[in-house]
């Protein structure tokens, strides 16, 4: 009965109220609304399918400088064409309280990279 109500084809998998309605339009037991309820949280498709994503924590992307030079950022454009001076990347640095940009070429792209 709860196998149609819910898993069926029919059913759809629709959570507690939905599936609790079918089955009290033509169906009366002692504690149907708990045995409904207790049917739906196992049910394995269910489960898998609706799970809610882990919280994964504060962003460090939220950071708020409260004076210049406080929070620093840093990253290296690359790869660029060579100038004349042979510079392949740049580094880029920058002021997260200020916006302030400074650019660096660079004649080797890093190691890491």
């Amino acid at each position: 009965m709860l196998h149609a109500a819910h898993d069926d084809f029919q059913g759809g998998h629709q959570g507690v109220a939905r599936t609790f309605d079918r089955l009290r339009r033509e169906f009366y037991c002692h504690n149907m609304y708990r045995d409904v309820e207790r049917y739906v949280k196992e049910c394995m498709d269910c489960g898998t399918a609706k799970g809610r994503p882990g919280n994964p924590g504060q962003s460090p992307g939220n950071l708020m400088p409260e004076y210049p030079f406080q929070v620093i950022s840093m990253d290296f454009v690359t790869p660029l064409p060579a100038s004349r001076q042979g510079n392949t990347s740049l580094l880029l640095l920058q002021d997260s309280f200020t916006g302030f940009v400074l650019a660096k070429p660079c004649k080797i792209r890093p190691r890491w990279l």
